[in-house]
Formats: structure tokens, sequence, C-alpha cells
């Protein structure tokens, strides 16, 4: 069972995560489906959550490694790949502080793409905003842009 500790622990940062998060407008003339912060809690949602068994991996890692090295390098408190068969198990504390450090590296991980991508976003702006005004946007396609399209020496010819 988890400790009442681990349980605010996890609780403290599904209370906190959007707080950091606030409304923004976005620059298109129509309207998207959902809010950016919306889309950006999203985002820092799946990344979270994405990372999780990764982040649980390296702290179960670290953690045994920790152990052994507390205990002179024992056999028997080895991490996982080098774990014998007579390895001695985590403690309930072990356990809860391994599980507590993935949330928060997740955490980490998701307010720090939040961060870079605020950034880029940010700069992109402010990037548009520096474009005289009534200066063309020039969108690159491919020709020509669709099949039935003809390219201009065929119809200045007046061939089909």
């Amino acid at each position: 069972m988890i400790s009442h500790k681990a349980l605010s622990i996890v609780l403290l940062f599904i209370i906190l995560l959007p707080l950091g998060l606030r409304a923004q407008t976005v620059s298109t003339t129509e309207a998207p489906e959902f809010p950016l912060w919306a889309r950006d809690l999203r985002r820092a949602e799946i990344i979270a959550f994405g990372s999780f068994p990764f982040m649980m991996f390296l702290s179960n890692f670290t953690v045994d490694t920790y152990r052994a090295s507390n205990h002179e390098w024992d056999n028997r408190y080895m991490p996982w790949p080098l774990k014998g068969a007579g390895a001695v198990e985590m403690s309930t504390d072990e356990h809860v502080l391994t599980l507590g450090v993935a949330i928060a590296g997740s955490l980490v991980l998701a307010l720090a793409d939040h961060l870079i991508f605020r950034y880029k976003r940010a700069n992109a702006e402010r990037r548009d905003r520096l474009l005289p005004e009534g200066e063309p946007i020039i969108l690159r396609k491919p020709w020509p842009i669709d099949d039935k399209a003809q390219s201009p020496d065929t119809a200045a010819a007046g061939t089909p």
C-alpha cells in the first residue's frame, strides 16, 4: 500500500501542473478547436506519461546502485542486470522513493519540454511581428499544386 507521503506528493504534482499554464491567445484568423493552454497541457501529459516507464527504470537502477554502494558492493544488492538469485528486495520506503523519483523526473521532463516549446513559439511570434505591414507570406508547395492544373507554359501556348 502506498504511504501517505507518496500519495500527497502525487496529488501535489497533479494539482500544481495546471497552475503553471495560463491562457494564451492564438494569432491565427481561424479559431482552433481547443485553446492553446489545453493543447499545451495535453502535450505535457503525453510527455509525462510517456517518459514515466523510462524514468521508473532509471530510478530503480539508481536506487539499486545506491543500495549496493551502501552495502560495500555486495552482490545481493546489485542493480537488475547484475542481480543474482539470492538478491535482497527493496523495502517499502525504497519502493516509494523509486516511484517518487520517477514521477518527479517525468514531470521535470514535461516541464522542460513545455518551456522549450513555449520559447520557440514566442520566437516565431516575434519574427512574425517584425515583418513589415503588408509583407506577403510565401508558402512553398510542390508544382503543380494539383494534378489537373496546367503549367504556365502549356496554358500560354493554348495546349491542354
